[in-house]
């Protein structure tokens, strides 16, 4: 593998696949609400791309999302700060608390974080070491590897600090097929979980098998997923009748929730991974996209 050490992406190839990965300093995205390391703003499998960008919505600001964003959430760490002092967002950076809580429009970071990168042609690795702040740490290691139909992410994080780690991570999927509008004839299948009852003349309808919508989306739409089971290997796939194109999310985890959102451009099967790493521990998971068309 070469080490990279500038510009704002690379882009990943292995037959028909491609994947535009974001650097962790791209000028790309800037904002504190995404992982900064593994962030994939671009997947294609031929002609036919299975990603999209994040678009303001009526009284709403963009937050910068786009394609497969990483986030973790990590309330009781920004909450064992006091106001005014420094705490450290796991994958963004390290943060100041302010009187409000830490929303997903916020923009500034006091500081990034210190991060490698290297890659070849068909994968990428990166290595985050963060600082001690209030007492938090960790290490991670992101690997991408993108192969015929499939790009893979294994994420390992090692709590190098003196507190626990009460955190959880998900991936946004901001997802289409093609770029064909959300309409009634997608279908997202459910593996694990059951969207929760919607309300009478919502254009999202729950099914037996997960999601469908009853015509044209023109605005957003969302929905909690009760979880039933594990969901390994799929944990949801988006089709719809107007293309063979498909995407699907595969895992090796027990989801702790499941939340649905998107709109006329997308559709976001968002799967967490709660996590509570001890200092020491190293904990490991994957997420993979299979793509076919």
């Amino acid at each position: 593998m070469k080490t990279i050490a500038s510009g704002d992406h690379i882009i990943l190839q292995s037959g028909r696949m491609k994947a535009r990965i974001l650097t962790p300093w791209s000028n790309d995205y800037t904002l504190t609400r995404f992982a900064h390391t593994g962030f994939v703003s671009g997947l294609w499998m031929g002609d036919v791309c299975f990603t999209q960008a994040e678009r303001a919505q009526a009284h709403q600001i963009s937050t910068g999302g786009v394609g497969l964003c990483s986030e973790y959430k990590c309330p009781a760490i920004e909450m064992d700060s006091a106001v005014g002092e420094e705490y450290l967002k796991v994958g963004v950076g390290v943060l100041r608390r302010t009187e409000k809580p830490w929303r997903i429009v916020d923009e500034r970071r006091v500081q990034g974080l210190p991060a490698s990168l290297s890659a070849c042609e068909d994968a990428a690795v990166f290595e985050c070491l963060s600082p001690m702040v209030n007492g938090y740490a960790y290490r991670e290691k992101r690997t991408l590897q993108l192969k015929e139909g499939v790009l893979r992410q294994e994420i390992e994080m090692e709590n190098t600090g003196e507190k626990a780690l009460d955190i959880s991570e998900y991936c946004h999927n901001f997802v289409s097929l093609g770029g064909i509008p959300t309409d009634e004839t997608h279908r997202l299948e459910l593996f694990g979980a059951q969207l929760q009852p919607t309300a009478e003349g919502s254009i999202l309808q729950r099914t037996d098998c997960g999601a469908a919508w009853t015509g044209a989306v023109s605005r957003s739409f969302s929905s909690e997923c009760d979880v039933t089971g594990p969901a390994q290997p799929l944990a949801w796939r988006l089709t719809s009748s107007r293309t063979s194109a498909s995407i699907a999310e595969a895992i090796d985890f027990t989801p702790s929730s499941v939340y649905l959102w998107g709109t006329e451009y997308c559709v976001c099967a968002e799967v967490y991974k709660s996590l509570l790493i001890q200092p020491g521990q190293t904990v490991r998971w994957s997420r993979e996209w299979h793509v076919s068309i």
